[in-house]
């Protein structure tokens, strides 16, 4: 019997409704209670928690996009094992604000004032420490290079499980964590705010400007753990399902494209991510269809059925739970908010 990866709707307690997004720039910020809140929260690339060392894991997390690219800024109150992949075309910028009592990620250890940068379709892995405050952002390449260039370098090939660390002085810094500090990123809002348009240029230029100091002065960072066999194959089985998102996939296709038991990739996931083949590719799914209702490429599609459609839902109602369940808004609001 073959089994097929569909969308289905998470077993989860609908949010309030939303209110329509603003255009970009926007801020919101929520606190979550638990995994998965955190989880319906964090935007695409970001590395998913799957388990915490003891009890629940509560915090809160601001999202603020700013059209070309976004970046969260949160906080957690308790110890997390956070695992996830890079998207193909992003590159993944963390600035460690604190790591009380230490922790790492990919081998590299958590230091207040370090920027670690993973290379797209990068695995993340490790455990943050309770107290971890950061800042991340989620570039296209085609954002970061012309900065490298400029900076006199060039994007380095690192293997999945390695990353770029640099140590950067507080001149460097300042900037970036004056104008978060302007942000009061820890102030709730249950919806999507306009951002003052001269807070959100100036909050690019200064991402543009870490970003090209954090590479050319980064080391690479040889994860703890080398590559095995179970990392090549989570990236292919990532790669297979972003590139199928708008067909239907069967678990033995899968399974097959990278050369494993039905078993084994299972195992693979629900250990190195923390979620079943089905609950991923459903996230991939959602998150590609934000992108796409957003209106940030060129893309044909317009409607929410095209977009439900695009990204391998038949049934528009069920898209249009799920996407609620996981964005607190419904997807005919995101797209609203784009016109």
């Amino acid at each position: 019997m073959r089994w097929v990866l569909g969308p289905r709707v998470p077993n989860v307690r609908s949010e309030a409704r939303a209110k329509k997004p603003p255009r970009s720039p926007w801020i919101l910020a929520r606190g979550f209670r638990g995994v998965e809140e955190l989880r319906r929260q964090l935007v695409g690339g970001a590395p998913l928690p799957s388990s915490t060392t003891s009890g629940r894991l509560d915090g809160w997390l601001c999202v603020v996009d700013l059209g070309a690219f976004t970046f969260t800024v949160g906080a957690l109150q308790g110890a997390a094992h956070c695992k996830g992949v890079c998207p193909p075309a992003l590159v993944s910028v963390t600035l460690v604000l604190d790591a009380p009592g230490g922790g790492t990620i990919n081998g590299a250890p958590l230091v207040a004032g370090s920027v670690l940068l993973y290379p797209p379709a990068g695995l993340y892995e490790g455990w943050t420490p309770a107290g971890y405050r950061w800042v991340s952002a989620f570039l296209p390449r085609a954002e970061i290079e012309p900065l490298v260039r400029t900076a006199g370098g060039r994007l380095p090939t690192l293997p999945g499980t390695r990353a770029l660390r640099a140590t950067l002085p507080w001149s460097d810094r300042e900037p970036l964590e004056t104008l978060l500090g302007r942000l009061e990123p820890a102030r709730a809002r249950a919806t999507p705010e306009p951002l003052d348009g001269a807070l959100a240029r100036s909050l690019t230029l200064c991402w543009r400007g870490l970003v090209a100091r954090a590479w050319r002065h980064g080391v690479p960072v040889r994860a703890r753990r080398p590559q095995t066999r179970g990392d090549r194959a989570l990236r292919a089985a990532d790669r297979y399902l972003r590139k199928h998102l708008a067909e239907p996939v069967y678990l033995g296709e899968l399974c097959r494209s990278v050369r494993v038991s039905e078993r084994t990739l299972e195992h693979m996931f629900r250990r190195r991510i923390g979620i079943a083949p089905i609950a991923y590719l459903n996230w991939l799914r959602l998150n590609e269809a934000r992108r796409l209702l957003q209106g940030r490429t060129r893309d044909a599609v317009r409607t929410v059925t095209e977009v439900a459609s695009a990204v391998g839902f038949s049934h528009l109602g069920r898209f249009a739970a799920a996407y609620r369940n996981t964005f607190g808004e419904a997807p005919r609001e995101t797209l609203r908010g784009m016109e």
